[in-house]
């Protein structure tokens, strides 16, 4: 059985770090909750790496949302300690908040391969 993405993150990041992510978004975002929790809790498929194209008007609109949310959150996560990947905490929930923003957005993403060459 594949874990939701809350979970996934939890066992592999700091969960401290996401439950202060759920909290920025119950609070400054609540219009934004729903489709967070049911994103992050009810949902074992994720899109990452943070690679689109999109219309700049769109990418903007993203972008405020996105800034606005990680600026809340970054005061309350504490990754001066965290190793080197580790404190690349804010691209990971940058990951789980552009799949949060096409859900609420009702965005209708075309999906494509990504080859690593070595």
């Amino acid at each position: 059985m594949e874990l939701p993405v809350y979970t996934q993150f939890c066992r592999h990041h700091n969960g401290m770090d996401l439950r202060a992510l759920d909290q920025v978004i119950a609070e400054k975002f609540p219009d934004y909750y729903d489709c967070f929790y049911k994103f992050m809790k009810r949902n074992n498929k994720i899109s990452l790496y943070c690679m689109f194209i999109m219309k700049y008007e769109d990418f903007e609109k993203y972008c405020e949302w996105l800034f606005a949310v990680l600026s809340e959150v970054e005061p309350l996560v504490s990754y001066q300690h965290y190793n080197s990947y580790q404190k690349r905490v804010f691209a990971f929930m940058t990951e789980r908040l552009f799949n949060v923003y096409i859900l609420k957005n009702n965005l209708k993403p075309k999906y494509f391969s990504i080859y690593l060459i070595r």
